[in-house]
Parts: C-alpha cells; structure tokens; sequence
C-alpha cells in the first residue's frame, strides 16, 4: 500500500513492470488463525526500484480473442497485460462492463469512467484474472474503436443450457458454442422472490428444473 499522492505525476510507469519494492512487511490471518495473504507498506516512489520495464505500451500488447482470453498457451503472458476487443452489452462506469461475442461473455473491471453504451465496439487492455467462474480482466484501460446496433438478446432454453454445460464438466468437452457466462441472454421464468441491493436489486428466478437463478 502506498499513498497516491506519493507517486508523483506519473504512476502509471510502473504499471506492468517489474520491481523491488522496500516497506514494512505484514501479515494479514483469519480469526482461526489462518495465513491469508501478505502486505507490505510503502512510504513513496523511491521504494520502488524497476528491474524490468513494461514489455510494451498498454496498447501494444498481445491480441488475444476474447474467447481465448483463458485458454491453454505454451508460453503464458507471466503476469503481463492482454488486449483483446468485443462488442459492449453491459456497463456500470467506473467499476466494471461487459464484452460479448457469439455465445462467450466476459467481464473486464476498470476504473475509468468514460462512458459505455451497449453496441460500443471497444479495444481493451488488461490483467488476467482466473478467481471467478470464467476469465476475465482486471485494471483495465479501454477505447472505443467502433459503433455496432445492440445485440438482441439470445434466446435460451435455461434448463438445458445447464444441463449440456454439467454433462460436458464431467467428460472434459468444451460447451459449444458456448456457456453464455456472462452473454445477453433471455429464457421464460417465473419470480420467486425480489430484494434490493446496492448495484440495483437480486431477482431469484424459476425456470423449468432449475430453481434458482439470480439476476
């Protein structure tokens, strides 16, 4: 942790490089005592020495389709920045939006608050992110490289999207076209039960065998 204004005009250098970093080291446990995770603290920019520089400009780094954002590589990106493009369908500005192409959706965090529509045809940038169901990108920097018409829902059969996607799980076989993790999607289902929240509001859903869905 190191206070923002102590970096300066320009920290945004050390973004994707590679550094030594001096500071107070600790250690954060769970009430059971449990190792979580390790923290060092920081006092200003020159406790930061780089060993390596960025690879490339954020925007010079390796194209990756979208649907290949977590795919097998022989030679992963180490830690790098990925760029890849889609189509927008969802954007909440300043925390998070969402890309889709075909039936594959990814969602990619950033902090910019330029703003999104859906049919926002995007270039973006950043980390690989591998904690949640499907991949997806983190402290990203995006711009818009074109307009396409907003893609119309897809329509689906939930229960059986469900059941291909847990049949395919067990014998190893990709779910083709796709999962439609994170897709514009629409499907007949009958509310169980509404709550507000503070993104918005959690609507539980009934369709066919599956008997939740939350929204």
């Amino acid at each position: 942790d190191v206070a923002k204004e102590r970096f300066g005009d320009d920290p945004e250098s050390l973004v994707d490089a590679r550094v030594r970093v001096e500071g107070v080291a600790l250690a954060l446990f769970n009430p059971r005592g449990e190792f979580l995770w390790p923290k060092l603290v920081a006092n200003q920019r020159s406790d930061f020495t780089v060993l390596e520089s960025p690879p490339t400009a954020p925007f010079e780094a390796p194209m990756v389709a979208l649907h290949r954002l977590g795919s097998y590589r022989p030679l992963p990106p180490r830690g790098h920045r990925l760029r890849t493009e889609g189509t927008v369908i969802h954007s909440v500005p300043g925390q998070f939006f969402y890309l889709q192409e075909a039936a594959i959706g990814v969602r990619v965090d950033s902090a910019s608050t330029e703003p999104l529509v859906a049919g926002d045809r995007v270039e973006v940038v950043g980390f690989l992110q591998r904690s949640e169901p499907a991949a997806m990108l983190t402290e990203a920097m995006y711009r818009k490289i074109g307009r396409q018409t907003p893609r119309a829902p897809l329509a689906v059969d939930a229960e059986a999207v469900v059941e291909d996607v847990n049949k395919r799980i067990r014998i190893g076989l990709v779910t083709r076209p796709g999962d439609y993790e994170g897709c514009l999607v629409t499907f007949p289902a009958r509310v169980l039960w509404m709550s507000p929240a503070t993104d918005g509001g959690i609507v539980v859903l009934s369709a066919g065998k599956i008997g939740r869905a939350h929204v």
